[in-house]
């Protein structure tokens, strides 16, 4: 349940109206009740003859907009504190939750980040994008590992796991992911798999050599 409307005069649907979206609830009536629907024609000739409508929209709007600030704002200072870098975005990619260990790893500062798409970190945004869709169809968290492109160490190797967050409705809303830096680690196994490939070659070759 979002909201009981329980006042006569009562507006209900209209951020799905002014977002031009879909809408994802459902209003049910529990009595015999009176619903005016106001065409989208209508609207500005309604917001005309009943100011008081428009007063009403706008404090709820302005309230749901500063309770949905603190709940960013309260997730970044929780974020902050874990080890991992946090990233979280919305559906369109921008990105709304850049944690302290993002920075770091990143190299880029919250105030550089907030509300830009994520798409500027990786090396090759193509890839991320496909990954995220599969990520979407799966319904589960996955791990893989991208290339970023960091301002001042050049490419680093970053190990990025994503979970997709739907609403009550199931509808893709936004995606958490958690990063940590392997770079040296690749480096370490590319090393050993030139080694092996060298010493597999080696060994051929006394073998060639001993048979000859």
């Amino acid at each position: 349940k979002i909201r009981d409307i329980t006042e006569e005069g009562s507006i209900f649907g209209e951020v799905s109206f002014f977002l031009e979206d879909r809408r994802t609830a459902s209003a049910k009536a529990k009595a015999k009740v009176e619903a005016v629907c106001v065409p989208k024609e209508e609207i500005t000739h309604f917001l005309t003859e009943c100011p008081t409508a428009g007063q009403e929209i706008i404090q709820r709007l302005s309230r749901w907009l500063n309770e949905a600030t603190q709940m960013v704002y309260g997730l970044k200072e929780v974020s902050d504190q874990l080890p991992d870098a946090v990233i979280v975005t919305d559906k369109a990619g921008r990105i709304l939750v850049w944690n302290y260990a993002a920075e770091k790893l990143y190299g880029r500062d919250w105030s550089q980040m907030r509300d830009t798409n994520v798409d500027e970190i990786y090396v090759n945004p193509k890839e991320y994008k496909d990954f995220l869709k599969e990520v979407q169809i799966q319904y589960s968290t996955t791990e893989k590992i991208f290339d970023i492109k960091h301002p001042r160490k050049g490419i680093r190797c970053i190990s990025t796991s994503f979970t997709v967050i739907y609403d009550g409705h199931h509808n893709f809303q936004e995606v958490l992911s958690l990063g940590r830096d392997v770079t040296a680690t690749k480096k370490l196994e590319k090393k050993y798999k030139r080694a092996f490939i060298w010493l597999v070659s080696a060994f051929v070759l006394i073998g060639l050599l001993t048979a000859i």
